[in-house]
């Protein structure tokens, strides 16, 4: 083969590396961005509360802003998440609404709802059902499951709705992408 073939195909390859991973950057970025063109399917799934056996959904509270993360109750960086969720609503009210999905399909509503009374969590808290689950890994994807990433999405009055940072967020942190991310 001669150089000139080598080099060109050695260009057409570089091309379409660059490309491909052009394409996925802008995908991972989609599943951070503010989502406004669309209500979502998983903002009009029935929920449970698992205390008080009420049904809900993510869409009764348009018009409020809601921090809805995911979690299990055996992840350790979840727990902390909740902790800073916890002072976040002591050091700055209850005008946001928060909202825990249990996401491991391992675990039942007296795991859950031993875990709210044994740290005294406040909040909404249900098992998301497996059609929520992949209504949000379509929208986010897998990381929105990824328990000990504490993925949090923050819902806006409007509706939009974007997933905050990975890892956990301190209740000062909270504050700060709940007054600039509406």
């Amino acid at each position: 083969m001669t150089f000139m073939k080598k080099t060109g195909i050695l260009i057409a390859l570089l091309l379409i590396i660059t490309i491909t991973v052009s394409a996925c950057t802008n995908l991972d970025e989609d599943h951070h961005s503010s989502k406004e063109s669309r209500e979502a399917l998983w903002m009009n799934t029935n929920l449970t509360d698992v205390q008080s056996g009420k049904t809900y959904r993510l869409s009764d509270f348009k018009g409020k802003k809601v921090l809805m993360e995911t979690f299990a109750v055996w992840c350790v960086n979840c727990k902390e998440q909740q902790d800073e969720i916890k002072k976040f609503h002591e050091e700055f009210g209850n005008d946001i609404i928060s909202v825990s999905l249990n996401s491991d399909p391992n675990e039942n509503i007296q795991e859950v709802k031993d875990h709210i009374t044994k740290n005294n969590y406040t909040w909404y808290y249900s098992i998301a059902p497996k059609q929520f689950i992949k209504d949000l890994m379509d929208d986010f994807g897998f990381v929105i499951i990824n328990a000990p990433q504490a993925p949090i999405v923050l819902i806006c009055k409007d509706g939009s709705y974007s997933l905050l940072p990975s890892g956990l967020k301190t209740a000062e942190e909270l504050k700060e992408e709940v007054s600039e991310g509406c």
